[in-house]
């Protein structure tokens, strides 16, 4: 989630936007690592939760199953106590920080877009790039506005080729990342594919047939308030802005959590402001996740919805907050097969 993203060339010529190489970063993780735990019941995973207010990874309870949490590292000692295996996945949560920053502050390394991270203006700039370099193809949409009144943006991607049968408007794939402010490179990945996507139009028949058929919305920040607190105060801050008084204070609510389905459940969020899970008052209590729901709502043909996470190899599907079969599950296992096969043979990871 936090890695370096690789220098990439792209066969098209885009007006880059400057970016924001530097930014002071005062809430320190000195003394704090991630350890991989291997729950074995719930009352395991209850333990976890109450010791660590912050989980990395999906899972839960189950054999040979695994839960990334946060801890300091003082507290290593209370899961021996317990019997819990574990292995330790970040040894020093802040000597990532300062690598990362040590390599955004670099002058020496390329300043293409796709090496480093974007701002929050950096990326609003790229997308107003993508507009002007493929006005044909790109289209950009406000979705809403989130607690400190930036803009949640979008933008539209699909070809000149109008809708077969005289629809009035081709089926509709949403991609979306960062809900987790903290994770960076979901962006930068959404970024890179809506890219890769205008860039390869005229010579790969498979993104053609692709752009010809569908639109595809990208919601590169859902979360902008958080992703600025990652910028200017707390790297892994994972929630939006939202404060409690008094005294006045940003504790923040986990958009991921504050869906209606599901909401209310402490299997997986929590109701505690201080919990990373936190899942806010009420179902929709937020204006970000409010704003992209009405917007989505307001979409006649809804063919997928993308959620990009960037922690853990993973392919997730529903349901996360219940061990139940969700409808369509052989579509659904068969799209996560096919994306599963194609990293693997693009990448050589494994995400299963």
């Amino acid at each position: 989630m936090f890695g370096n993203v690789v220098s990439l060339g792209l066969a098209v010529s885009l007006v880059v936007p400057q970016l924001a190489w530097s930014q002071s970063l005062p809430t320190r993780y000195d003394g704090r690592v991630v350890v991989s735990v291997v729950p074995r019941d719930a009352a395991d995973v209850a333990f976890l939760d109450q010791i660590s207010s912050d989980r990395w990874s999906c899972g839960g309870p189950g054999p040979g199953g695994t839960v990334d949490y946060l801890l300091d590292a003082s507290q290593l000692p209370l899961l021996n106590k317990r019997g819990l295996r574990y292995d330790i996945a970040i040894p020093d949560v802040q000597a990532l920080i300062d690598d990362e920053q040590a390599q955004i502050n670099d002058p020496f390394r390329p300043r293409g877009f796709f090496d480093s991270f974007p701002t929050y203006a950096a990326t609003s700039s790229y997308v107003d790039s993508l507009v002007a370099g493929f006005p044909a193809f790109v289209t950009r949409v406000s979705v809403g506005y989130s607690l400190q009144n930036r803009e949640i943006f979008a933008f539209r991607v699909t070809s000149p080729v109008p809708p077969a049968a005289g629809s009035p408007r081709k089926p509709v794939v949403i991609i979306q990342s960062l809900q987790h402010a903290r994770e960076w490179i979901g962006l930068t990945s959404t970024l890179y594919t809506a890219t890769q996507l205008l860039a390869t139009y005229p010579t790969d028949s498979t993104v053609r047939d692709m752009l010809d058929r569908y639109e595809l919305l990208f919601i590169p920040i859902v979360n902008p308030d958080g992703y600025e607190i990652t910028w200017t105060s707390n790297r892994y801050w994972r929630k939006n802005a939202r404060t409690i008084s008094p005294p006045v204070q940003v504790v923040g609510v986990d958009l991921n959590r504050n869906w209606s389905v599901g909401w209310g459940l402490n299997s997986g969020s929590s109701g505690a402001y201080n919990n990373d899970t936190y899942r806010g008052k009420s179902a929709f209590s937020e204006p970000e996740s409010l704003a992209v729901r009405n917007h989505i709502l307001g979409i006649p043909r809804v063919a997928a919805f993308v959620d990009v996470h960037t922690y853990a190899a993973m392919i997730l599907r529903p349901w996360s907050y219940q061990y139940a079969t969700p409808p369509g599950l052989p579509g659904l296992a068969r799209i996560g097969q096919a994306m599963s096969a194609n990293i693997k043979s693009g990448t050589g990871r494994n995400y299963p």
